[in-house]
């Protein structure tokens, strides 16, 4: 009877050697992940740019991917970090999912040491979301996550002169992920991309949205990104504007400017919602015990010379 059972073992795991075998062998894995999961962004955006002296190189270690339920997940929206537990990024990445939980992950370190124990999700704390955001025209599309832990530099510096941006190409930055289903193929590499600015009239038309409603955007050409609403809009190097409508291949995307809200709703909520940083009580004591036993020791050697 032993033996039977021993013998059954045997054959299963010859089995399941021989069906991944086949698996590696053909790249069965790859190609449902592929096709299921990613597009190659080569065939999709217009003007990546990925080398590794990449301009923007710097700015993708400020980029944030957010994600909901655990921080294994996919990522299903994105943001900027702009001090070391805050993130910048979009109200409509909060607003619909029934207060997560929601947990934070540089996507640069999603990206180099994915499935690593080195790799360190930090979970949002609170979140913030502007107190006039509609959802039907996601007017007011901006929030603010306070994370638990923090994450270290570089941080995106954000515009706060309010007025026209200087620049017809700006860049987005993203991932390029085309859906949420859950895979174990690696993350993409974060990238930059070149769109142009468009005008809201001209975006209007496009877009088939009424102009009145495009207050407090900005329009550009597609940046090919889906799940990467809440991402930064960058010209020369600061965040001009916010990822705010689901992004198309075929459609313009509008972005919330930044420079509108600094004043109103940034500066304010972060400087009303402070860092608390956490005393070692137990540490502060000994501390102040071996302080004491210095001070009674001095004592004693003046008594000995006088």
């Amino acid at each position: 009877m032993l033996r039977r059972h021993f013998e059954f073992i045997a054959v299963m795991m010859l089995l399941i050697i021989t069906i991944v075998l086949i698996v590696v062998k053909y790249g069965l894995l790859k190609k449902v992940v592929v096709k299921n999961d990613y597009i190659p962004l080569k065939r999709v955006c217009k003007r990546p740019r990925t080398q590794d002296d990449d301009p923007c190189r710097t700015q993708t270690n400020a980029l944030i991917s957010l994600r909901i339920i655990s921080p294994f997940s996919s990522n299903y929206c994105a943001g900027s970090l702009i001090a070391p537990k805050w993130v910048l990024s979009s109200a409509h990445c909060f607003k619909d999912l029934d207060n997560g939980p929601f947990f934070a992950i540089k996507s640069n370190d999603a990206y180099n040491k994915y499935l690593t124990t080195s790799l360190k999700p930090s979970k949002v704390q609170k979140v913030f979301i502007h107190p006039n955001y509609t959802k039907l025209d996601h007017q007011n599309d901006i929030a603010l996550a306070k994370l638990k832990t923090g994450f270290r530099g570089p941080y995106i510096k954000l515009n706060t002169v309010k007025g026209t941006v200087p620049c017809e190409v700006v860049t987005m930055i993203g991932v390029g992920r085309t859906n949420l289903k859950f895979s174990f193929e690696k993350p993409p590499k974060p990238i930059c991309v070149d769109v142009s600015m468009i005008s809201i009239p001209h975006c209007s038309l496009q877009n088939t949205i009424p102009a009145e409603l495009m207050e407090g955007k900005y329009c550009t050409t597609t940046g090919c990104y889906k799940g990467d609403s809440g991402g930064p809009l960058l010209c020369n190097d600061i965040q001009v504007g916010i990822v705010s409508t689901d992004v198309s291949v075929n459609k313009p995307v509008l972005h919330t400017k930044v420079d509108i809200y600094y004043e109103s709703f940034i500066r304010p909520t972060i400087k009303s919602n402070p860092v608390v940083k956490h005393v070692n009580v137990k540490k502060k004591s000994i501390i102040k015990k071996k302080n004491n036993v210095k001070r009674k020791s001095n004592v004693k050697q003046k008594t000995v010379v006088l």
